[in-house]
């Protein structure tokens, strides 16, 4: 990731010679003295703020483990990082905590977790004054009008409880039409489950639980996309009181399911409109931006099937759709809440509509 530099030199893949840096001196020899704790500690900082900075979202307040060492400078080794942030986990300003949902987790994600305690935790926030609030924990008035930037003071969530009680969730049964039907292992149903009394807190009329999982059963049933979702998400959000445990939990949650818009992945200029139409369907979902699974598979498949010259000779509709319907399998239906169901429709329109074409020719 790019951003600032950092006080102990570039990040990775910067320049390790010339007399300047840490990692060789100025004959070519060995480094010179290591930097300090606190040197390291400073830099590990200025590389949090850099990371948060790049997402351009001054509601999220977590970054990962990896991104974090991604941001580091190459000549400070894993080792002293990893002690370093187990002495920072003691400063009252920082956490590192565990995902609450490890199965959403990368590979990179799991392999850069830093141990602390004997167990790998993945992400880490340093709270300013913007966060903390004044010398009692309440947050600070300016807190609260940032908090409205996104939804008009009037609407903003006194931290009530409820007098209407939380709906079950039908997850796996036939619901009536205004149920609630998501699996709750996901992202917004262990931050719902994390929450503990502030799931009960009154938004509207209804608690948050129920205000969420409406949102959540949406996703799941299509009535709403999944980027219409995550907007949703993270409407609800601003509307909670900073600093309560609602707020944070569901905060965390869209950290797990967000990510910027970008230009979704080249593919073969021979291959149909219906899959080059999937492929942006599918980068269209926040989650598969975040961690592109599904969109790496497909590029692979079209890769193997097409190549940049325009072809209008038979598709081999039935061993392609095969092949197109492994994409329906690559999550849990726990991530419905945040776009599972929307790549099996997506997968499902682009079978129907290649079908459709064999038919025709």
């Amino acid at each position: 990731m790019g951003g600032r530099g950092s006080s102990l030199g570039k990040g990775r893949g910067g320049d390790l010679g010339g007399g300047g840096g840490r990692g060789m001196d100025g004959m070519g020899g060995p480094a010179a003295d290591a930097p300090s704790d606190a040197e390291v500690e400073a830099t590990v900082r200025e590389a949090f703020h850099a990371v948060l900075a790049a997402k351009g979202d001054p509601d999220i307040k977590w970054v990962t483990i990896a991104d974090l060492r991604a941001q580091l400078p190459p000549d400070v080794d894993r080792a002293t990082v990893d002690r370093v942030l187990d002495k920072m986990i003691e400063s009252p300003d920082v956490d590192i905590n565990p995902a609450l949902n490890r199965r959403i987790l990368t590979d990179q994600e799991r392999d850069d977790a830093v141990d602390i305690g004997g167990e790998p935790r993945h992400l880490m926030r340093i709270s300013g004054p913007a966060d903390s609030g004044g010398e009692s924990g309440e947050p600070l008035a300016s807190e609260q009008n940032r908090a409205g930037t996104a939804a008009a003071p009037s609407r903003l969530v006194s931290g009530e409880t409820s007098q209407a009680p939380v709906l079950p969730n039908d997850w796996g049964t036939i619901s009536k039409a205004d149920g609630i039907n998501f699996h709750d292992d996901g992202q917004i149903g262990t931050a719902i489950k994390n929450m503990g009394t502030d799931a009960r807190m009154d938004v509207d009329g209804e608690p948050v639980a129920n205000v969420l999982g409406r949102v959540a059963t949406d996703v799941v049933t299509g009535r709403r996309t999944a980027a219409e979702g995550v907007e949703a998400y993270k409407e609800i959000r601003d509307r909670l009181p900073v600093g309560s445990e609602a707020r944070q939990n569901l905060d965390f949650a869209i950290t797990r399911i967000d990510a910027p818009a970008s230009a979704p992945p080249e593919v073969p200029a021979g291959a149909p409109e219906p899959l080059k139409k999937l492929m942006d369907e599918l980068h269209s979902i926040p989650l598969l931006r975040r961690d592109p699974q599904e969109t790496t598979k497909l590029q692979e498949i079209l890769r193997e099937n097409f190549d940049d010259d325009a072809d209008d000779g038979p598709i081999h509709v039935r061993s392609l759709a095969r092949e197109l319907r492994e994409l329906n399998g690559v999550r849990h239906e726990s991530d419905g809440d945040a776009g599972k169901f929307d790549v099996n429709r997506a997968v499902d329109r682009a079978i129907d509509a290649l079908t459709e074409r064999e038919q025709r020719s």
